[in-house]
């Protein structure tokens, strides 16, 4: 038992060691979670003599956890959501997911399902893909799955499934499904020794670590930017109202609405009175 833990373990560590960012900016890899159907043998009416028989069968959700993902994911493409059970969005597109889930449900080749960031067994794999929001949804080769971006109602989704996880896709232990440039890179990485494969993932996440830093000093100046043209605004209305003693205006403009009305009453009552 402990040598088995110490191996899933190992490649959970390696999972997330060889892909530190690869799903950052999704905001979305996973193993289906195993469909359970609950089987009502028997049921005898109250008002029939003889018993009835009938069969529900009630899908549940695709749940991914530590334990069953790399099973359940083997040699699949998958379409996953990343999802905390008290998120608003999350609860939005809900039911519109569990439809998908049911679509794909049995499929050869593609996997929807879903992780619970929330749950003991499913934190782990939010950590893994370094969900930094709710929901995430990614789609794509488990070992490296990609942000899905797209909208989220039940038809955009079925349509992305059906031409993105359909098919198999190339990996490393799917050549089969690698055209021959792709065949070619794999085969030319695969003889490289681990120092060197190190060396281009450290240079990789050196290079998008840079694009971070460059992308957040954009922001920062479009930020100040903002905050001075706001300011500018903000500065030119009080001066137009300054000019036109808009102030003044204001209150007496008000005040006369107020005994403007009180005429009105006063002439009502009048009225009244007459009556």
């Amino acid at each position: 038992q402990n040598k088995t833990t110490k191996n899933k373990n190992k490649m959970q560590q390696q999972r997330k060691s060889s892909f530190p960012f690869a799903t950052r900016r999704s905001t979305h890899g996973g193993s289906t979670g195993i469909r359970t159907m609950t089987f009502l043998i028997y049921m005898i009416s109250s008002l029939c003599l003889l018993p009835s028989f009938f069969f529900f069968f009630v899908a549940e959700a695709v749940t991914l956890t530590v334990d069953n993902y790399d099973v359940m994911t083997h040699d699949k493409a998958v379409f996953l959501k990343f999802y905390a059970p008290w998120c608003g969005h999350c609860r939005a597109m809900a039911d519109d997911w569990a439809k998908l889930e049911e679509e794909w449900e049995g499929h050869p080749v593609g996997l929807v399902g879903e992780i619970d960031c929330t749950s003991d067994d499913g934190q782990p794999l939010c950590e893994d893909f370094d969900v930094q929001g709710f929901p995430t949804l990614v789609y794509g080769d488990p070992m490296s799955a990609e942000p899905y971006e797209g909208e989220r109602d039940y038809e955009s989704l079925s349509a992305f499934a059906k031409e993105h996880i359909s098919k198999p896709i190339c990996s490393v232990i799917r050549l089969e499904a690698c055209d021959e440039e792709q065949s070619k890179i794999i085969q030319e990485l695969l003889n490289k020794p681990n120092e060197e494969l190190e060396t281009i993932a450290q240079t990789v996440a050196e290079k998008v670590q840079a694009e971070e830093e460059a992308f957040d000093q954009v922001v920062a100046k479009i930020q100040e930017q903002y905050d001075a043209a706001v300011q500018n605004f903000n500065n030119q209305l009080e001066t137009i109202k300054t000019e036109f003693h808009y102030k003044y205006v204001e209150q007496i403009m008000t005040m006369r609405i107020v005994e403007a009305g009180q005429d009105d009453d006063d002439d009502s009552d009048g009225v009244e009175d007459e009556l």
